[in-house]
Parts: structure tokens; C-alpha cells; sequence
């Protein structure tokens, strides 16, 4: 997006630019290779979609001095200017790198030579970790206080982003104050998951206390106690959600029915039981996330329990099969239903990534992102349950590659995924030497030989990059093919981390 453009799409809401950067990310992420590339591609649109205009050095400057006590020459790679002074120092690596602590440490030692700084930002290009000094004045603290992932943002998260837009006014003590709340709110949800998942001893003596006031709290009374929180911590969310839905449920469709309220049909003696009713509320707290509830729906037949969205049959989520001792909950892709036996209503919850996959799927979200993701992250850990020499040092991303180090920095393995062409591909994939892609020809037979392998090899004579490659047929969206699918990648991305580091100096 170019400054120019950007200025004149003001009339845009803040929200609808972050999501449409957030989709130009996910189709540029492929093509990102190095920290320059995620820089120009991922970070420079990020600053301008805050209003700065990066070819203004009074605005945003790039590699920015932060020399430290005994230091010099120490660079941030751009910082956020506000009244010709830093008020946000930018932190940038490699897209395909996780944010580790030792990255944050360069951040730290920036933000701590600067008094006046409000801001750090640690940034991958996708992730974005906003620091501040709620601890200490003038000392970053460790933990960030607001985090954004680009590929997945949030309404309530981008509010909070509005704040370090350029036409923003900026009080510190308001921007000290929302992050104390989100970071308290944090830590509060969590300790909250924590006590909901696994009472405490202090949460379950809290309680014990209040009923045996003069009774000494043995261990089997906590156990008791302890067993009766976790059953009323579960009927009361259970409850918080069927009084949610009821209002939901019994309000009127008003454009179907011309503001009437439609007559009930007749159900022939249905009755709709309250463990459906349960299930029906478990789908619809976790349908939340990505829909509105009230277009979560259900219909009951004698057999089984419709749960829809929109109140189209067409569009079926799940159904609950709850009519005999063993329970099934029917689930919905594109090879139809596949009825899975539960225990526990809880277990539902288990296919809270197939129930959205789904509803993506009816709102025309889910593409071949969705499926690409679920890949590389099975194929992360299937290849750490084996013992292996390949070292996964990269996050799994929505994209039709995984990248793998070989030990190398001029070529690296890339895994790839092609499912128009039904293709997997293992490559050694060089970004930027001819050099080294004829050097490697000359020594093409031995490593064939080494290999037992015939490869491609691609010089790609209109491109900076080259690739040596080979490939066998293969359909990701084929779920009962992934362990035999992980195992080949694994199979060749070891194989050619041990041959071509001998060919490469």
C-alpha cells in the first residue's frame, strides 16, 4: 500500500485496514526469504497502515542509533518519531523465525538506553509484541503487554493498536493505563482457565474454610471440596450459556416472519433433551470466536439433533447422536459425515477446530490456508515423536512451504505442498547464487548417486533464485495419507541435509 493510496482510503475504518493488510501478508509471507524482504513486504505496510510516512526521516528513521553504556553503534531498525524525538523503536526479524527472548534482549537494551522512549515493538513481520515500563520507569519490562498475530486478528486487539496511530493523541498515562488492564486481564484469564481446569489447594481451601469453619481441612476433605467445585464451576458455565441461548433460541426471526412470531412445528412427539441442549450450547461457546450466536441454530429429528447455521439444512455443523448409552457427535467436511464416539459432553470440545473448520468452510473462509497450517504443524510433530537430525527451528505458517535449516546461509531445504497439482516436493532452494546452483551441477552425478535419487534441477535462468528438487504425487486434504506423507518429507529433508552441506562451503 503506498502512502499516497493510504492517504487517500482515510475514510476506511483503522480495523478494515489492518484486515486487509492482514490478507496481503498471508499472500506475501510465501515469497518472504530474508529479514530485507520481511521489512519491505510485511513491516514498512505495517508502519504506513498506522499513518507514518516511511520516506519521512522525521517521521519513521531506519537503523536508528541506541548506544548503550559502554557501547556504540548499536542500531534498532527503525524508530517511530513524535515531535522529532523516538516514541517507538521497531525491532525487525526473519518472518519464518519465532520471537525467542534472546531477541527481545536486543529490544530490551535499546529501549533502555533511550529515557524518553513510551515503546518497543519486537516484531517478525506476522507477530507483533508491544513492550512498555509498567515495572520499572525506563526499563522495558519482560513480558509484552499487547500482542497481535497479522494472520489472525482480533476486533478487540486492533482497538487497543488504534492508540500508536500517527493522528492519534497520545497520553502516556492513558496507554500505561490500558496496558496494565490487558495485562492484568492477561494474567487474570489465565489463573481463571487454571482454577476452571484444575482447582488450586488455595481455591479449593477458600471454599472448604467457608463450609467447615471448625473443621481442620484434611486432605480428603479438599479432594471432596475440591470435586464439587469443578461440578458447580461446570453447571454454572453450562448454565451461563443455555440462558444465553434461550434468549437466542425463542427470539423471532423478524425477517422471515414480517415481525410475527412463526408458529412451532409440529415435532410428532420430539423432545428435545437437555443433554442436547447442552451440546447445542458447547457448540455455540465455541463457535463464538469467529461467528455471531445467534446464527447458530438447532433442529430436532427422532433419530438425531440438527445443529445448523443460519437455520439452513444445507449448512450442517454437527449432529448429536444422544439417544443411546453411547454417544456420537456427527461432524461435516467435504467427504461428508463421520460420527465419533464421546464419553463426556465435555469431549466435544476436543473438535473445536473441526466445528469451525466447518462453519469457516459455509462462510467461504476456509482455503487451502486452513488445510496448509494443519499440515506443517501434524508434520512439526510427527517429525519431533521420532528420533531425527533435522532440527524444526521455524514455525509452521498458512502457506504451501516449510522451511528447514541446512546448516548453510547461502541455501536452505524447503518442503512444499501443491495441491492443484496434487505435488510434494522436497528442494534444496537457493535464493540468490548462480555460483553456488553451477558448482553444485558440476557435482550433480555423485550426489544422485548418494541420494539414489534422479533430481530436477532448476536453474531458473530469469530469476535471481535456483532450486534442485524432488517430487512424488500427493493430496494434503487427504487426512488418512498425512503419516505417510510426513514420513517421506522427513525421509528426504534428511537425506539432503546430509549429502548437500559436503558440496557446499
Amino acid at each position: 500500500m503506498q502512502w499516497g493510496v493510504y492517504q487517500g482510503r482515510c475514510d476506511m475504518d483503522f480495523i478494515d485496514h489492518i484486515k486487509e493488510l492482514s490478507v496481503q501478508i498471508s499472500e506475501q509471507l510465501e515469497y518472504v526469504k530474508n529479514e530485507e524482504a520481511t521489512k519491505t513486504a510485511l513491516i514498512i505496510p505495517f508502519i504506513r497502515t498506522l499513518g507514518y510516512n516511511d520516506s519521512n526521516l522525521k517521521e519513521v528513521m531506519p537503523e536508528y542509533t541506541c548506544d548503550a553504556p559502554g557501547k556504540s553503534g548499536e542500531r534498532v531498525d527503525y524508530a517511530i518519531m513524535k515531535g522529532e524525538k523516538p516514541f517507538m523503536l521497531v525491532e525487525c526479524k526473519f518472518a519464518h523465525d519465532d520471537l525467542q527472548d534472546k531477541h527481545a534482549a536486543q529490544l530490551y537494551k535499546y529501549f533502555n538506553s533511550i529515557p524518553e522512549l513510551k515503546v518497543g515493538v519486537l516484531t517478525n513481520g506476522v507477530i507483533y509484541k508491544f513492550y512498555t515500563d509498567l515495572e520499572n520507569l525506563h526499563i522495558m519490562d519482560k513480558t509484552p503487554f499487547l500482542e497481535i498475530n497479522m494472520l489472525n486478528v482480533k476486533n478487540n486487539l486492533v482497538k487497543e493498536l488504534k492508540r500508536f496511530r500517527k493522528d492519534s493523541p497520545f497520553d502516556i498515562g492513558e496507554m500505561k493505563e490500558a496496558a496494565e488492564e490487558l495485562d492484568r486481564s492477561k494474567k487474570i484469564k489465565k489463573i481463571w482457565e487454571r482454577e476452571l481446569d484444575s482447582p488450586s489447594d488455595e481455591f479449593v481451601v477458600f471454599f472448604a474454610r467457608q463450609i467447615y469453619p471448625d473443621k481442620a481441612i484434611a486432605k480428603n476433605v479438599r479432594e471432596k471440596v475440591r470435586n464439587s467445585i469443578k461440578k458447580i464451576l461446570k453447571e454454572f458455565t453450562d448454565k451461563k450459556a443455555t440462558d444465553a441461548s434461550k434468549l437466542i433460541i425463542e427470539k423471532p426471526d423478524s425477517k422471515r416472519s414480517g415481525g410475527k412470531t412463526l408458529p412451532k412445528p409440529d415435532n410428532s412427539g420430539i423432545v428435545t433433551t437437555e443433554e442436547e441442549m447442552r451440546g447445542f450450547n458447547i457448540v455455540r461457546e465455541i463457535l463464538r470466536e469467529i461467528t455471531a450466536p445467534d446464527r447458530i441454530k438447532y433442529k430436532d429429528w427422532k433419530s438425531y439433533c440438527n445443529v445448523l447455521l443460519d437455520d439452513d439444512s444445507r449448512k450442517q455443523i454437527c449432529r448429536f447422536y444422544f439417544d443411546k448409552k453411547q454417544k456420537y457427535i456427527g461432524l461435516f467436511d467435504s467427504n461428508g459425515e463421520e460420527r465419533v464416539p464421546i464419553d463426556d459432553l465435555d469431549d466435544i470440545r476436543n473438535y473445536a477446530d473441526k466445528l469451525k473448520a466447518t462453519t469457516d468452510y459455509y462462510d467461504g473462509r476456509v482455503d487451502i490456508k486452513t488445510i496448509q497450517l494443519e499440515f506443517w504443524n501434524g508434520f512439526n510433530e510427527y517429525v519431533r515423536s521420532k528420533s531425527t537430525s533435522l532440527r524444526l527451528t521455524h514455525k509452521a505458517y498458512p502457506q504451501h512451504w516449510y522451511t528447514i535449516s541446512l546448516g548453510r546461509p547461502k541455501a536452505h531445504i524447503d518442503l512444499s505442498v501443491n495441491t492443484k497439482s496434487k505435488l510434494l516436493a522436497c528442494e534444496i532452494y537457493i535464493p540468490d547464487s548462480k555460483e553456488l546452483f553451477n558448482e553444485l551441477v558440476k557435482h550433480k552425478d555423485e550426489i544422485e548417486d548418494e541420494l539414489n535419487e534422479e533430481l530436477e534441477w532448476m536453474e531458473l535462468s530469469d530469476k535471481n533464485a535456483s532450486r534442485i528438487k524432488i517430487s512424488k504425487t500427493g493430496n494434503i486434504k487427504e487426512p488418512d495419507k498425512r503419516r505417510e506423507q510426513f514420513e517421506w518429507f522427513k525421509t528426504q529433508a534428511e537425506l539432503f541435509q546430509k549429502v548437500f552441506p559436503k558440496y557446499i562451503n
